[in-house]
C-alpha cells in the first residue's frame, strides 16, 4: 500500500487486531510472492534512481537482503541523484509532500532551470519509484532541477486527502500546487525566470 509517496509491504493482523505494520521503508515495493516454505518473502523494489531489484525479507528474523540487481552495471556508469522529499503548507494549512530531483553535479550557488511536474488521475501519486514513462531521472540528467509535488487528490495520504479534490476541481488541489511551486520559486537555487510545466491527464 501507498505511503506518503512509498509503496511499502505490510503485515495486517487477519484477525483484525492492532495497526498495520510496515515491512519496508522506501521505495516501491511490487510483485511479491511467498516461498515456498513460507518463510520469507520475495519482491522486486525500485526507487526513482534504480529500477526494480529482487530482494528477499525474511518474516521471522525480518532481514532483508538483495537476491538480483539485473541493472548494476549500468548503473555504476552513471550519476543517478538521489531524490529529497519536502513539505509544503498547502490549502487550509495541510501538509502536501513534493519530491524534489536535482540534476548531477547540482550547484546551489547557481540559478537552475525548473520543470514542474503535475501527475495525472488526480487519484495518484508521484512515488519514489522508477518509471518507464514519466522518467524524472532522465529529465534531470538534462540540467533541470524536477518538482514533484503530491496535492489533494493524490494518493497515499489517507482517504479525506485523496477524496478532498471531488467536486472541487481546481480548488484546494490548485491552492496545493501553487504553494508548491512558490516554495520552488523562493530557493536560492531556482532560476524563476526559466521554469516550465509538465503533465498528462488531470
Amino acid at each position: 500500500a501507498e505511503d506518503k509517496g512509498r509503496k511499502l509491504l505490510w503485515q495486517v493482523d487477519v484477525g483484525g487486531g492492532g495497526s498495520p505494520v510496515a515491512l519496508t521503508d522506501s521505495g516501491a515495493s511490487d510483485d511479491v510472492a511467498v516461498s515456498s516454505d513460507g518463510d520469507s518473502l520475495v519482491f522486486t523494489r525500485a526507487r526513482m534512481n534504480s529500477p526494480a531489484v529482487l530482494f528477499r525479507l525474511g518474516l521471522g528474523d525480518r532481514q532483508l537482503g538483495e537476491l538480483h540487481d539485473p541493472n548494476k552495471a549500468v548503473l555504476a556508469e552513471l550519476a543517478l541523484p538521489q531524490p529529497e522529499s519536502v513539505t509544503v503548507t498547502g490549502a487550509g494549512g495541510t501538509p502536501v509532500q513534493m519530491w524534489i530531483l536535482k540534476p548531477a553535479g547540482f550547484d546551489a550557488s547557481k540559478k537552475n532551470p525548473l520543470v514542474f511536474w503535475v501527475h495525472g488521475g488526480p487519484q495518484g501519486a508521484w512515488m519514489d519509484s522508477w518509471s518507464y514513462r514519466w522518467n524524472p531521472e532522465l529529465w534531470a540528467a538534462q540540467g533541470w532541477v524536477i518538482a514533484m509535488p503530491n496535492p489533494r487528490g493524490s494518493t497515499g495520504f489517507g482517504q479525506k486527502f485523496t477524496d478532498e479534490i471531488s467536486r472541487d476541481w481546481g480548488g484546494k488541489v490548485y491552492d496545493d500546487l501553487m504553494a508548491t511551486l512558490s516554495w520552488c520559486e523562493a530557493q536560492p537555487w531556482i532560476d524563476t525566470n526559466r521554469m516550465a510545466a509538465a503533465g498528462a491527464s488531470y
